[in-house]
Parts: structure tokens; sequence; C-alpha cells
């Protein structure tokens, strides 16, 4: 537990315990809260969709977690790992690998942006809506 977080809130920075709340959240409300989630995290790039055009196929919505991590809003979602805007590994999540998928990626995006605190409060409101409280 972080010294500086309030108790009872969950650390950001741990990955065990991102996993919990990822794996709580998934059981109770499936991906799309996950996803929810994840665009309420400090530190987040959000893309729209862009429809399929005329010579162009459509792109899903995405949530960049840094620079070189991209959860992909499909069905099921997909974590990319982008360098250079070249897809280097390509990780299609089910409901149950959401939290070993995430949990260090997310602990990463937090000690990188230094919103322990933001972070901290989005993680717990996430677990407690989970528990039904």
């Amino acid at each position: 537990m972080n010294a500086s977080l309030p108790e009872g809130y969950v650390d950001p920075t741990d990955p065990v315990a991102v996993a919990a709340v990822l794996q709580a959240t998934v059981d109770a409300s499936g991906t799309d809260a996950v996803t929810d989630l994840l665009a309420r995290l400090p530190g987040i790039r959000q893309t729209p969709a862009v429809p399929k055009g005329f010579l162009r196929a459509a792109v899903p919505a995405a949530i960049w977690l840094g620079a070189e991590n991209c959860w992909s809003c499909t069905e099921p979602p997909t974590l990319l790992h982008v360098v250079g805007g070249v897809v280097l590994h390509r990780e299609v999540v089910e409901p149950g690998e959401v939290a070993g998928a995430l949990s260090r990626v997310i602990a990463d995006l937090v000690r990188r942006t230094g919103a322990l605190g933001d972070a901290s409060a989005a993680l717990t409101a996430a677990r407690d809506l989970a528990a039904g409280g």
C-alpha cells in the first residue's frame, strides 16, 4: 500500500491490486465496464471510431494507455502494442484474461504519469461499484 493514499484506496502502482479490480469489474459488468474504467484513468488518450467509407476500412474506437499500448474497443477487445505506428503485438482479450493483460500496463501508466491519486480514486470507485456498494 502506498503511504500517500488514504486508507482503503486501491494502490494503482500495484499490479496485483489493479488485477483484482479489473477481474471484479469484468465479473460484475463485463468488458464494456473495463473500457469505461480505462477511459477514466489519467494519462489516457481516446480516439473515436471511424466509420467505413469508400476505399477506407472502418476503425474501431480505442483507448491509448500511454504511447505504445492501445485497448481497441472491438468485441472481444484487443490489446495492441504499437511502436512507431506499427503493431508489434496483438492480443485478443477474453473476459477471463483482462486482469492479466491490463494490470501491468495500468500500473506502468500510473508510474509514468504520476497521477497516483486520480488513478486510485477511479480504481477504488470501480472496486466499490463491482462489489455492489
